[in-house]
């Protein structure tokens, strides 16, 4: 915090730019969020998740039939497994079935959401104050603790965050480094680990 700066000059009032609708929709808070739209992007996410979590399942399944340690049978592997991904076995006949059961579930749900347009969590009035918000010279910030938002004009977020970004004593200019070199970095620090290694090791995904 710059000590020259008084608490007077960090407060921006923007309540003349407001008007009664803009205010009442704000209101909501960060909290109040709206859906999102389904598309060919979304349906694409949640049948890539379903087939993660049977990915998990399928490798629990096999865990359990292996081992008698309760906590190992308990626990759902991460995916991927390992930097080397092999497909899960199917032996489990009844999870395979619960499986393909659920999946079938999941194509007739999002069947029916494709068929009819979802309701959405605002009115017609609402969006088009959203709409009328974004034309605005302002930026709309949930605040840092509680459920407001914080406005303030955009050249000024502009100009804060360049002086944050000066403060001296927490960042620290460095010289411009391009992505390729830093990959080359850390390709020629795992190789010199190696190869001052009696171990063969490999590098496990977080």
């Amino acid at each position: 915090m710059d000590s020259t700066l008084n608490a007077e000059d960090l407060v921006t009032d923007l309540s003349q730019q407001l008007n009664a609708q803009e205010y009442a929709l704000l209101a909501k808070g960060p909290k109040f969020a709206i859906g999102k739209e389904w598309n060919a992007t979304l349906k694409t996410d949640v049948q890539t998740n379903f087939c993660k979590m049977a990915y998990q399942l399928r490798w629990k399944s096999q865990r359990q039939a292996r081992t008698e340690d309760n906590e190992t049978r308990c626990t759902i592997p991460r995916y991927p497994e390992s930097n080397f991904i092999h497909l899960p076995p199917r032996d489990d006949q009844e999870l395979e079935f619960k499986l393909k059961r659920s999946y079938a579930e999941l194509e007739k749900l999002m069947g029916e959401i494709e068929r009819k347009k979802p309701p959405s969590n605002i009115s017609k009035r609402e969006k088009e104050t959203l709409d009328q918000l974004k034309k605005k010279n302002i930026i709309c910030l949930p605040s840092d603790k509680g459920g407001e938002f914080c406005i303030i004009r955009k050249e000024e977020h502009d100009k804060a965050a360049y002086q944050h970004l000066n403060e001296g004593t927490t960042y620290k200019k460095v010289p411009r480094m391009q992505a390729k070199t830093i990959e080359t970095k850390i390709n020629n620090t795992w190789k010199s680990v190696l190869t001052n290694s009696s171990q063969r090791i490999y590098p496990r995904a977080i």
